[in-house]
């Protein structure tokens, strides 16, 4: 349920149908949009129209696996998210399962959709940024991402996905376009 309080916090509107039973992830505010991201299985990516706020509509959604825990503006017709792709355990629970870097095309407000995605590392992989915005390092003059990562591949023995082959920890320099999608340019230690 999206609500929306006046500044002596009074009911001005309201607007249900998000995510219901489900986690909420992010958010982010650009101009008159709402851009909401919720999570229980999968990944629904919300528009909300809130230019009249005693009428806030809900404009479009996008399911993808894997959620956002942050959402970045690239331009007026694209948003960042980073988070977590997700996969099924063995015992038919949800986890995560490496993190994610996306670019959302919301050119269409009524039909969003993931232009590109880029998964690092597997299962236990980490980036401080996912918790912690002031960690997202974005270099606009460069479309670059630079987002500090514990990163874990897993080893080959499909009974023991917690073995790791590999561990890698530093930062992962991303380039990000519209036209190239997302993309691992270097790493550092």
């Amino acid at each position: 349920l999206v609500t929306i309080l006046s500044s002596n916090l009074s009911l001005l509107g309201q607007v249900g149908g998000f995510g219901i039973g489900e986690n909420f992830q992010s958010a982010r505010f650009m101009g008159n949009r709402l851009y909401l991201v919720t999570f229980e299985q999968i990944d629904p990516f919300y528009v909300v129209d809130i230019s009249d706020s005693k009428n806030p509509k809900k404009l479009g959604e996008l399911k993808i696996p894997g959620y956002s825990t942050y959402l970045h503006p690239y331009d007026e017709n694209h948003l960042i998210g980073i988070g977590y792709d997700t996969t099924t355990n063995q015992w038919g629970g949800t986890q995560n399962a490496g993190v994610k870097i996306d670019l959302y095309d919301i050119k269409d407000v009524t039909k969003p959709t993931q232009k590109s995605t880029l998964t690092l590392g597997g299962v236990g992989s980490y980036s401080e940024a996912l918790s912690n915005p002031r960690l997202f390092v974005w270099q606009k003059s460069r479309n670059t991402l630079y987002l500090p990562a514990m990163l874990y591949s897993p080893g080959k023995d499909p009974k023991n996905l917690y073995r790791y082959s590999d561990v890698y920890q530093g930062v992962v320099a991303l380039q990000i376009t519209p036209s190239t999608g997302v993309k691992e340019i270097a790493r550092t230690t």
